[in-house]
């Protein structure tokens, strides 16, 4: 079992990875996932469904993690920027905060 800010950076580090599957194995069914970009879901299966969705959206995905912290007991706060590549749009670069209940 991760602490709760460990968790939150061996899922970048997969995700990075774009190791789906690994991520996958994170979520349960009371997992909770905010993000101010992507929405709330709540359990691993609706987690994975936005998951899968936005890998298929670009070629390519990286997260720079600028900050983990974890705000109470269980509820991690992260501030990263999302460098994503598409055939359309180019490069794209976006700051974010991902709010986690772990």
């Amino acid at each position: 079992m991760y602490a709760p800010t460990d968790l939150a950076t061996h899922y970048f580090a997969l995700s990075n990875s774009a190791r789906l599957d690994d991520i996958e194995q994170l979520f349960s069914n009371s997992s909770t996932y905010s993000s101010v970009h992507a929405g709330i879901y709540l359990g691993g299966d609706l987690t994975m469904q936005m998951q899968r969705n936005l890998y298929a959206s670009f070629e390519s995905l990286r997260w720079l993690v600028h900050a983990i912290q974890e705000v109470r007991s269980g509820v991690v706060l992260l501030a990263f920027t999302l460098t994503a590549k598409t055939t359309i749009a180019g490069t794209v670069v976006r700051p974010g905060l991902s709010m986690w209940w772990c």
